[in-house]
């Protein structure tokens, strides 16, 4: 069993959800897909739950992996076939909610595999949900491009980059902490994201992040001083910012910090909402 990444994730999904098992029922294939069902149910659970299913199966054996694949192939027609190995990949990295495999150790039944695909759809709805955000905002963009300067073209396609890796990123904070979002965010994302209303606050959340962001740049640089991994530079730089704000001098670095900090502290609360 291979991992993915959030970018093969979500092509995985979107590409399943043109070929899913509803659609391949409808061609007639509903006897092959139970079988094959079955298979990929039995190498699952052997795999993720030590189940350990008999070699030839014993007759309670077979009857659980049919009820397993009827119960899919009934309440999760949306799905497709390389998505319920995605779902215990998830599910056994703790990134779905209220799915402890651990608990299930040693056993397989069609309430695990149900409650798995259940966590699984919350997931997999969020992915589509973005990617429709994505193509809404991509085909504003794209609306005027045959007619626009070289430059305007040059600016319009960053801009969809910016907002294609916000939305990569905010499908894979399933498997980061809030400080390995962060350290991905680049601060020159925030005014596409605000002029597409991304990021969007109110007045005074906005003043308490700015306040917050101008703390956290001065702890930093407190932390530059006795880092042993800053330069001689980073060190030199910071003890002068901080005589600066101690004798209350204006900084123009400090002011750049302060607001590459702000910029990316209002996108990692919109990732994190």
């Amino acid at each position: 069993m291979t991992t993915t990444t959030s970018k093969e994730n979500r092509n995985l999904i979107l590409t399943s959800n043109k070929n899913n098992f509803r659609s391949i029922i409808k061609k007639g294939g509903k006897e092959e897909l139970q079988k094959q069902m079955q298979l990929n149910i039995l190498i699952l659970a052997n795999c993720y739950t030590s189940a350990n299913f008999n070699n030839p199966l014993t007759k309670t054996e077979k009857l659980t992996l049919n009820a397993c694949s009827n119960t899919v192939i009934n309440q999760f027609p949306e799905l497709g076939m390389k998505e319920l190995d995605l779902a215990f990949q998830l599910a056994s990295s703790g990134k779905l909610d209220n799915v402890p495999l651990k608990v299930f150790y040693g056993k397989f039944h069609v309430g695990i595999i149900g409650q798995v695909l259940k966590a699984y759809k919350k997931f997999r709805h969020k992915v589509i949900v973005n990617n429709e955000a994505i193509q809404k905002i991509e085909s504003e963009e794209l609306k005027y491009i045959n007619d626009a300067p070289k430059v305007l073209i040059k600016n319009t396609l960053a801009r969809i980059d910016f907002i294609n890796d916000y939305f990569l990123l905010k499908a894979d904070i399933y498997n980061s902490t809030p400080e390995n979002i962060y350290s991905k965010i680049k601060c020159n994302w925030i005014t596409t994201l605000i002029d597409n209303q991304i990021v969007n606050f109110d007045a005074n959340e906005k003043k308490r992040i700015w306040l917050q962001s101008k703390k956290n740049v001065v702890k930093k640089l407190n932390n530059n001083l006795f880092n042993n991994n800053s330069t001689k530079r980073e060190k030199a730089e910071s003890k002068e910012i901080l005589r600066k704000i101690k004798h209350n001098k204006y900084s123009e670095k400090l002011e750049q910090k302060n607001i590459q900090e702000y910029s990316k502290q209002l996108i990692l609360k919109t990732l994190l909402s």
